[in-house]
């Protein structure tokens, strides 16, 4: 799924958009990942979809998703890793 960035007015029908995308994404195998502003977005967009996509989407805050690539990624500035460094000064 590419990366789409909805924005508007309040009331402009924006979360019933969103969740048309990620409910046809779901239904061709894909794995969406919904990112929101809140916490309290969250909770109820889970709400919302728990029963359309039980499985298979994650949604999260931004500073969440960052947090979660950067945990599985890594910083990409260490050249070597801890154990490979304490061996070096070993």
């Amino acid at each position: 799924m590419p990366f789409t960035l909805v924005t508007g007015r309040a009331h402009a029908g924006k979360t019933a958009v969103l969740h048309a995308m990620v409910r046809d994404e779901l239904s061709h195998g894909g794995e969406p990942v919904l990112v929101v502003p809140t916490r309290a977005d969250v909770e109820r967009a889970v709400e919302q979809l728990a029963c359309d996509a039980p499985m298979g989407l994650r949604i999260m805050r931004f500073d969440d998703l960052i947090e979660a690539l950067w945990a599985a990624s890594g910083d990409g500035r260490a050249i070597i890793s801890d154990t490979q460094r304490a061996l070096l000064i070993e």
